[in-house]
């Protein structure tokens, strides 16, 4: 793959991540329409079962695998400021004709309640690991220009667990919860020297701090 290839697998996930988790329509809850457009509609399953999730969300097609979203009847953002915190590394793919990009970012997300100007402000942490793929046409079964899901994880911090409609729902810490509380042991949201995949305590936790 040339240096184009790698300037382009580069630039598209950004776009991706930007697409799918600082987009201001998206975070209120909309469809990440531009995110859609980028996946390669060749590589099977994955633009059905985001799309699937999206529309009718549940334990095993759930958006927030890869989509941030905060439903807008309960929240919204505190300013204009989302903290971003990452890197993204590339190298060659394990055959010919492939280019990979490693993305790992925190995004931190001020939060009030809906319709509350002067409510208490909460934070919650999302951190996402997500590896794209760039193929050549010419070698592969694949869209030019579109790039494909090779794997993603993520975590969050400060929302509530067990909720399986399409929204994150942060915890305010003044007495009236959202849903049902993060579980297991406190954990700090902003350490990024865990790894995301293979954590076996799942990846709803109480935070240590916000």
């Amino acid at each position: 793959m040339s240096k184009e290839d790698v300037a382009l697998a580069l630039r598209l996930t950004k776009q991706f991540l930007v697409a799918t988790n600082l987009d201001p329509a998206v975070l209120r809850g909309g469809e990440p329409t531009a995110a859609l457009a980028l996946l390669d509609p060749r590589q099977p399953e994955v633009l059905p079962n985001l799309r699937r999730a999206l529309r009718d969300p549940d334990e095993q097609h759930d958006p927030l695998d890869l989509v941030s979203r905060f439903d807008p009847a309960e929240v919204r953002l505190a300013g204009d400021v989302v903290r971003v915190r990452g890197r993204m590394t590339f190298a060659a793919g394990e055959k010919p004709g492939e280019v990979r990009v490693h993305a790992d970012y925190t995004f931190v997300y001020p939060l009030v309640r809906a319709g509350d100007g002067d409510g208490p402000v909460t934070r919650t942490i999302i951190r996402r690991a997500l590896t794209t793929s760039l193929l050549d046409p010419a070698q592969w079964q694949a869209t030019r220009g579109r790039i494909g899901l090779y794997r993603y994880d993520n975590e969050f911090g400060n929302s509530a667990c067990d909720v399986r409609d399409g929204y994150y729902h942060p915890e305010f810490g003044d007495g009236l919860p959202t849903g049902t509380p993060a579980t297991g042991p406190a954990k700090d949201p902003y350490d990024r020297g865990r790894r995301l995949a293979g954590e076996d305590d799942g990846r709803c936790w109480a935070v240590s701090r916000t």
